[in-house]
């Protein structure tokens, strides 16, 4: 495959933001995400690591986009957690709360401390 699949260029990605070369991580995860070659199930997950690292780069707004889908795509409590925090970020307090109510009963009866339920107060 190399260079032309989803996964090599989320690899590499995650390998640059893990040197802190966050400029580099930024460009493998948005190949990552444009591949022509998409590996089975994991677009939810690039997705997720490229709104990480947008919110990292103080780009929640941005980020939101991308988080959006990965938690219309996956009904995983990480990414309806992380979508609540984003959404927090940018004032739409209302979304996030939803979001993170989401994320607490996918999470079922797991012992999970969710992000949300640090920075969301009722």
């Amino acid at each position: 495959m190399g260079l032309i699949d989803s996964e090599t260029w989320h690899l590499l990605g995650y390998t640059a933001w893990k040197l802190d070369d966050l400029e580099n991580a930024e460009y493998a995860y948005r190949q990552s995400l444009n591949s022509p070659i998409q590996v089975s199930g994991r677009r939810p997950w690039y997705l997720y690591r490229m709104a990480s690292l947008l919110a990292l780069t103080d780009r929640p707004e941005e980020a939101l986009i991308f988080q959006e889908e990965a938690a219309r795509l996956n009904q995983y409590y990480l990414y309806q957690d992380f979508l609540a925090v984003l959404y927090a970020q940018v004032g739409e307090y209302e979304k996030a709360q939803l979001a993170c109510e989401i994320a607490k009963t996918l999470a079922g009866q797991a012992e999970i401390e969710l992000r949300c339920s640090l920075v969301i107060k009722k």
